[in-house]
């Protein structure tokens, strides 16, 4: 498996908070199947702006070396806050990509218009960025209305969700729409939102085996090896139910 969204760089978010539990967290996941894993502390919001520079290859630098022995490739990524300015931080090297693909990981703003948020990924879509919403799940504005979600997919993005979400940790309405997307050919990758060795771990394989007695072998296939491999090689992903 590849898990594309986890927060595993200590000290900078509400994630890991020393390399003891990151390297935890990447044991944890080799133990259940991972093999890859993307590293993605919240990037672009007031208390965590983490703008990229030295300080992020060195951590990663660091965690790399911690976990050698570990049979995990890591990669860089970044779980960046929407905001008008994503696409001129990209270009400035203060946002990156999931390992310098045109997949962008993008965490919405629960509080925004629908228009600004529409208009703000049109903006990175313009840009030949192809934004992955990061556990559209779990924000209240789909709750009642799906049609921003089914707005988002037209336009072109893709969405993950999270493994707790599938196995109901984050609560029934966000275990709810989630299945609901998965019924409907709208999950493209499952990943686990890790923060630490506690909760909300690196752990993968629960979901993985919920999803191929539901969904189907394929199905889990798809969202815990294919999609995550092809975003990993800036290839196109599969896309089906509503797109």
């Amino acid at each position: 498996m590849i898990d594309i969204h986890a927060h595993l760089i200590p000290g900078v978010d509400d994630g890991s908070v020393s390399y003891y539990e990151s390297v935890r967290m990447l044991e944890m996941a080799c133990q259940c199947g991972v093999r890859a894993l993307v590293a993605t502390p919240h990037s672009n919001i007031p208390i965590h702006n983490n703008y990229y520079g030295e300080w992020f290859e060195n951590c990663f630098k660091k965690l790399q070396d911690l976990t050698k022995e570990i049979p995990i490739t890591l990669y860089k990524g970044m779980e960046i806050y929407l905001t008008k300015d994503v696409v001129d931080l990209v270009k400035d090297n203060k946002l990156i990509t999931i390992n310098n693909t045109r997949y962008i990981l993008i965490e919405l703003p629960v509080l925004d218009l629908t228009h600004n948020i529409l208009t703000n990924i049109k903006s990175i879509i313009n840009a030949n960025l192809i934004p992955i919403i990061a556990h559209p799940e779990r924000y209240e504005l789909f709750y009642d209305d799906t049609s921003l979600l089914m707005q988002l997919a037209s336009q072109g993005c893709i969405f993950q969700v999270n493994k707790g979400s599938v196995l109901g940790q984050f609560g029934a309405t966000a275990q709810k729409l989630a299945k609901y997307m998965l019924k409907h050919g709208l999950v493209h990758i499952v990943a686990s939102d890790a923060h630490s060795p506690y909760q909300r771990t690196t752990r993968l394989d629960e979901a993985y085996d919920y999803i191929c007695y539901r969904y189907g072998s394929e199905y889990a296939k798809t969202l815990f090896y294919i999609n995550p491999r092809r975003i990993l090689k800036d290839e196109n992903i599969d896309r089906w139910g509503f797109l």
